[in-house]
This record gives C-alpha cells, structure tokens and sequence, in this order.
C-alpha cells in the first residue's frame, strides 16, 4: 500500500530557528524546500525559507529506506511548499 509523505508520523516536522520570543513557526504552505542536507540513519534534513527567515527541520522517518526516498523527493521539490510535499505518494520498492 502505497503511503504519502503526510501519512508520515513525524510530518509536517517541526522547523528549528533561531528567531527569539515572538517568532512563530510558518504554516506548511508558506515555507519552501531550499535545501536537502541529507540522512543519517533514519533522520532527513534539510533547509527551507519563508521570506526572510530561514528553517532547519529534521524529520525522523520510520527507516532508513523510508527517510532515503523522502530525502529524494525533497531535493526533487526545491522551491515547492511543505503543504504540496505532503502530498506526494513516497514510492514502493
């Protein structure tokens, strides 16, 4: 059966700032993929921008294999939102 990245437990994950009190979080649709960092094991990271504000988010996916194909489809959705990603099918093997 094949699952969408917001079928993920972890998704959307939460964005890591350094912005201060006051700042909050951007919501799915407004922060876009900038960069793919990678995986470790089975953590994705990667980078995403919401006008001026940059993010760091890690997504701790279910297995490695899991977080290799997430990582995939984020670096190919440079420039699209979180929300939009959500909706992607992760592929079967």
């Amino acid at each position: 059966m094949t699952k969408g990245v917001m079928d993920l437990i972890n998704w959307p994950p939460e964005p890591g700032y350094a912005g201060g009190r006051g700042i909050s979080a951007p919501l799915l649709g407004q922060v876009s993929v900038k960069k793919v960092i990678g995986t470790v094991g089975r953590r994705v990271s990667f980078d995403a921008a919401f006008e001026r504000w940059e993010y760091h988010y890690f997504l701790e996916s279910p297995d490695e294999t899991t977080a290799k194909k997430l990582a995939t489809i984020l670096e190919n959705s440079i420039g699209k939102d979180l929300l939009s990603i959500g909706m992607i099918e992760i592929p079967e093997d």
